[in-house]
């Protein structure tokens, strides 16, 4: 079990990494006024594309079968 003596001042020391000075001012950050909202393009259907087996995983190929054969509303 650790003593007081070694816990105590290691404590105290990682505390006092979370402590900011006080003139500590957080940076300001320009936002758009408006965001786009990205294109119209669609990709169609997503699920069915079977995008997983490019890497080549037969344990990854198992489940999403079993997700896509069990989860009726993918």
């Amino acid at each position: 079990m650790v003593s007081i003596r070694t816990a105590a001042p290691a404590l105290l020391l990682l505390l006092a990494g979370c402590v900011s000075g006080p003139d500590h001012k957080p940076p300001e950050m320009p936002l758009a006024a408006k965001f786009s909202e990205g294109g119209t393009k669609v990709n169609g259907d997503v699920s069915g594309s079977q995008w997983w087996t490019a890497f080549g995983d037969r344990k990854l190929n198992a489940l999403a079968e079993q997700g896509l054969a069990e989860n009726l509303s993918i």
